[in-house]
């Protein structure tokens, strides 16, 4: 990403239609120490870096704080980890957060299956 900026974005969306309500600019820590990057792309000195999802809890804390509602939040891969599930359950709203394709889901230890004695064989 050399003078690329990019977005992440907080949607409403209901029957009726759907409407951007935040959007916070994103860059990597590389980008976000790079005075001359920032300079070139008029990027304000009180932006600093921060990951994806701690911008949109930011933005779904905003939201609510003004009054917004919803049911539920869904997120893109980008997104998973802990953080945004977390918000999403203190503000009381259901949850989708997609994951990577390689991601691995744990599952509990299973315990190995006898099978029952066999009955009326004649050996």
């Amino acid at each position: 990403m050399d003078l690329c900026q990019v977005a992440v974005h907080l949607t409403s969306a209901s029957s009726a239609g759907y409407c951007l309500i935040g959007r916070r600019l994103y860059f990597t820590k590389e980008w976000a120490g790079d005075e001359e990057r920032r300079e070139l792309t008029s990027v304000p000195d009180e932006l600093c870096f921060a990951a994806k999802p701690r911008l949109a809890a930011d933005m779904l804390h905003a939201a609510a704080q003004q009054g917004m509602s919803a049911s539920f939040f869904l997120g893109d891969e980008v997104d998973g980890g802990r953080e945004l599930p977390t918000v999403c359950r203190e503000l009381g709203l259901g949850y989708v957060v997609g994951v990577r394709s390689n991601h691995q889901v744990p599952r509990p230890p299973q315990q190995p299956r006898t099978p029952p004695p066999a009955t009326g064989l004649d050996l």
